[in-house]
C-alpha cells in the first residue's frame, strides 16, 4: 500500500477542479458529533440526577458524601477510558491500512483487560472499602454514608469499566443512533432506579450507588449487543480473548488517564489556593466556575473525541488532505458551539447566581471563564491529534501544559501577589497555547534537517505531496464529473511516467467504480479519491457515506451485466478491499507495476 518505496515524478500542473472539499467529512463529522457530544454530556447529567435524588430524599450531607465519592468514580472511569479509547485509536489505524483482524484483536484485548482489572479492582475495593471510605471523608461524620455508596459502586464496577468498550467502537462504526440509545438508557433507568430504590425500597447511599451502576450495566449490554449485528467488524470472537497488545493500547490511551490524574491534582490545589485567598464566598464561586467548566466538556472533549477515529485512520494511509479538513472542522464548530454556550452563560449569569445562592455578582468570572473555553479547545483538539497520530508523549506534555502547569502557576502567583484570582482562568489559557505551539514548533524545527521535514502546526510529513505521487481530490458523481475525472487522472499518470495500459486501468476503475456506487446510492452528492503512484504499484482509494455497498461483492453475487466493468477490475487489480467504517464505504484498489493480473480479495 502506500508506505512502499516510492518512485519521484515530476511536478504536477494546477488541475482546475482536482481538490479536496469538505462536503463528504463535514456530513459524516457532523453526524458523529452529536451522539459523542451527547456520550460526553450524560455522565454529568447523570451525576447531577443522583445527587438531586439523594439531597431530596435523604439530606445536604448525604449530598456531600456523594461529591466525596466523586474521585473514586472518576477513577473508574479514568480506567475504562485508557482501555477504550486506546483501543479504537490503534483499531482505528489498523482499519485505515485493511487490516481488519488486527483491529479486531484491540478490541478483544481492550475487552479482555476490562474484565480482568475489573474483577481484579471490584475484589479489591470490598476488601479495603473501609479504609477507602475513611480516606474521602477524611475520617468525618460522613464515613458512614461514603462507605455505603463505595461499597455499591466497588460491586458493579465490572460494567461502568468495560462499558466505554461498546460506546468508542460503535464510534468506529459510525452508528450514531446506538451511541445515544446507549446513553438514553444509562439516564433514563438511572432515573427509574434512583426513585425505586430511595423512595419505594428506601436503601439509602447504597441504593442511589446501585442505581448509577445498573443503569451503566444496562447500557453496556446494549452496547455490546448492537456490536453483535450482522455487519459488525467487531462482533465477539473468543479465540481472540487475550492481552495481545496491550503495551501499545496502554501507551495509546495514557493522554486520557494522564489527563484526568492530573485534573484531580490541579482540582486538589486550586481549590486549597481558591480557599486560602478567597475565602468561602470565593470557594463557592469557584465551586460554580468548575461545575461550569465541567458542563463544557462536551464541547471541548466532544469536538476532538468525534474527528479522533478518523483521523486515526486518514494518518494510517498519510491522507494528509483529509486530516486537515477535520482539523479545521472541528476549529470551526467548536468555535461556534463555545462561542453559544459562553454567551449563554453571560446573558443567565444572574440566574446562576440565584440558583446558586451565591452573595456576590458573578458576572466577571464568568467573563473570565468564558474567554478559557475559547484556549481549553484549542489545546484539547491539539492534544488530541496527536493522540490520533502515534505522538504520545507530545500528546501528553500538551495536557500537562493546559490541564495542570499553568493554571497551578498562574492562580499561585496571582494569590500571592494579591491580583484578580480569577484572572488565572483566560491568563493560563493564553500561556497553555503559547507553551503548547512552542513545543510543537520545536519539534517541527528539529525535523527541518531531515529527509522528511513536518509541517508546523500538525506536524504532518507531506512528502507525498511534495513529490506528486498522490491525487486527493472531491467530485460530485455525475456522469460528466466522472468522465471529467477519469481524464484528469490520465494526467497525473503521464506526470509520473506510467505506461498506457497502467494509464487506461485507472481511468476504467474511476468510470466503472463511480457510476456503480451512483446507481446503488443516487442520494451520494460528494466522493473522495485518492490516487497514487508507487516504486511497485499505483492504486486508488475511494471514499463515500451511504449504506455498506461493495461493488466486487455484487459483481460475484450473479451474472448481471451492469458489474460486467466491475469484474475486469477484479482480474486486474493486484489487490482489492472493502471495509465500512465510520460510516464511510472505503474501497481500495492496487495495481502491480509488473502488470501480473491476479486478484485477492480482502
Amino acid at each position: 500500500m502506500e508506505h512502499m518505496v516510492l518512485k519521484k515524478g515530476t511536478d504536477m500542473p494546477d488541475e482546475s477542479g482536482m481538490v479536496r472539499d469538505d462536503r463528504f467529512l463535514r456530513r459524516e463529522y457532523l453526524r458523529t458529533l452529536i451522539p459523542v457530544m451527547f456520550s460526553v454530556l450524560a455522565g454529568t447529567i447523570n451525576t447531577l440526577i443522583d445527587s438531586a435524588f439523594v439531597a431530596q430524599r435523604i439530606g445536604n450531607d448525604a449530598l456531600a458524601a456523594v461529591n466525596m465519592c466523586g474521585p473514586l468514580y472518576q477513577v473508574i472511569c479514568t480506567l475504562g477510558s485508557l482501555l477504550a479509547g486506546g483501543a479504537s485509536i490503534l483499531s482505528s489505524q489498523e482499519a485505515g491500512k485493511d487490516e481488519m483482524e488486527k483491529s479486531r484483536v484491540y478490541y478483544h484485548t481492550a475487552l479482555f483487560l476490562g474484565l480482568v482489572l475489573g474483577a481484579a479492582a471490584t475484589a479489591a475495593g470490598i476488601l479495603f472499602c473501609d479504609p477507602a471510605a475513611r480516606l474521602l471523608s477524611q475520617g468525618g461524620e460522613l464515613t458512614g454514608y461514603v462507605r455505603e455508596y463505595c461499597f455499591a459502586t466497588f460491586a458493579g464496577l465490572i460494567p461502568v469499566v468495560i462499558a466505554y468498550i461498546p460506546l468508542y467502537y460503535l464510534q468506529l462504526e459510525g452508528r450514531g443512533r446506538e451511541i445515544m440509545v446507549m446513553m438514553a438508557i444509562v439516564i433514563g433507568v438511572d432515573v427509574v432506579l434512583d426513585w425505586v430504590f430511595l423512595y419505594l425500597f428506601d436503601f439509602g447511599m447504597g441504593g442511589a450507588a446501585a442505581a448509577s451502576v445498573l443503569s451503566m450495566a444496562a447500557s453496556c449490554v446494549y452496547g455490546f449487543a448492537a456490536l453483535q449485528g450482522k455487519h459488525s467488524a467487531y462482533r465477539f470472537d473468543i479465540r481472540l480473548m487475550g492481552i495481545r497488545g496491550w503495551r501499545e493500547l496502554v501507551t495509546c490511551g495514557s493522554p486520557v488517564a494522564v489527563g484526568n490524574l492530573l485534573d484531580a491534582v490541579r482540582l486538589f490545589l486550586l481549590n486549597a489556593l481558591v480557599l486560602a485567598a478567597a475565602g468561602a464566598k470565593g470557594a463557592a464561586i469557584w465551586a460554580v466556575l468548575n461545575s461550569l467548566s465541567e458542563l463544557s466538556l462536551c464541547i471541548s472533549s466532544g469536538v476532538p473525541q468525534a474527528a479522533g477515529p478518523m483521523i486515526a485512520v486518514f494518518y494510517s494511509v498519510r491522507e494528509n488532505s483529509g486530516i486537515r479538513i477535520l482539523m479545521r472542522l472541528q476549529m470551526k464548530v467548536g468555535m461556534v458551539l463555545t462561542g453559544a454556550f459562553v454567551l449563554a452563560l453571560l446573558l443567565f449569569h444572574s440566574g446562576i447566581q440565584a440558583l446558586f445562592a451565591l452573595p456576590e455578582p458573578i458576572f466577571l468570572p464568568l467573563l473570565c471563564l468564558g474567554i478559557s473555553l475559547f484556549f481549553e479547545l484549542i489545546c484539547s483538539v491539539w492534544s488530541s491529534f496527536f493522540n490520533s497520530t502515534d505522538q504520545i508523549l507530545l500528546s501528553n506534555v500538551l495536557i500537562g501544559i493546559k490541564r495542570f502547569f499553568f493554571p497551578a502557576v498562574t492562580a499561585l502567583a496571582l494569590a500571592v501577589s494579591g491580583g484578580w484570582l480569577w484572572a488565572f482562568l483566560p491568563l493560563s489559557g493564553v500561556l497553555s497555547v503559547i507553551g503548547s505551539a512552542a513545543a510543537v514548533g520545536w519539534k517541527a524545527l528539529r525535523s527541518q534537517k531531515t529527509s522528511h521535514p513536518l509541517s508546523g502546526l500538525l506536524l504532518l510529513d507531506d512528502y507525498l505531496e511534495r513529490e506528486g505521487l498522490v491525487l486527493d481530490f472531491s467530485i460530485e458523481p455525475t456522469e460528466q464529473k466522472i468522465c471529467d475525472a477519469s481524464e484528469r487522472i490520465k494526467v497525473f499518470c503521464t506526470r509520473n511516467h506510467m505506461d498506457r495500459k497502467g494509464t487506461n486501468r485507472l481511468g476504467m476503475a474511476i468510470e466503472e467504480l463511480l457510476v456503480v456506487m451512483k446507481e446503488a446510492n443516487p442520494e451520494m452528492k460528494s466522493v473522495d479519491l485518492r490516487v497514487f503512484a508507487l516504486e511497485s504499484e499505483t492504486g486508488i482509494r475511494i471514499r463515500s457515506a451511504g449504506e455498506r455497498y461493495n461493488p466486487f461483492e455484487m459483481a460475484q453475487d450473479g451474472e448481471d451485466l451492469f458489474y460486467l466493468g466491475v469484474t475486469m477490475l477484479q482480474n486486474m487489480a493486484e489487490e482489492i478491499s472493502y471495509s465500512y467504517t465510520l460510516g464511510m464505504n472505503t474501497l481500495y484498489l492496487s495495481f502491480s507495476e509488473k502488470g501480473e493480473e491476479r486478484s485477492r480479495m480482502e
